[in-house]
């Protein structure tokens, strides 16, 4: 848990890093996606709040079905997990 914690703060970072002196807004989705976007640009980033716990949603907004849970889009998604679960079943 503590790698998907690091990959995710330095995704942050370097979200941040290339979008300096833009307004970054940041929405909560019901699964528990926090998702950050700029108005300048239509960059995103999403990762688990859980793997982010200093950041916070900056909108009362709560989403539904964000790229993070309908299409396993994120920075916390670890694919080659995935297709392993998949081969399980």
């Amino acid at each position: 848990m503590s790698n998907q914690i690091a990959e995710v703060t330095e995704a942050i970072s370097e979200f941040l890093d290339s979008h300096r002196n833009q307004e970054v807004e940041t929405n909560l989705c019901s699964c528990g996606a926090i998702t950050m976007t700029t108005f300048e640009s239509s960059d995103a980033i999403q990762f688990k709040s859980e793997n982010a716990p200093f950041i916070k949603s900056t909108n009362d907004m709560i989403l539904d079905n964000c790229n993070h849970c309908a299409n396993n889009w994120g920075v916390d998604i670890d694919e080659e997990y995935e297709d392993e679960e998949d081969e399980e079943e």
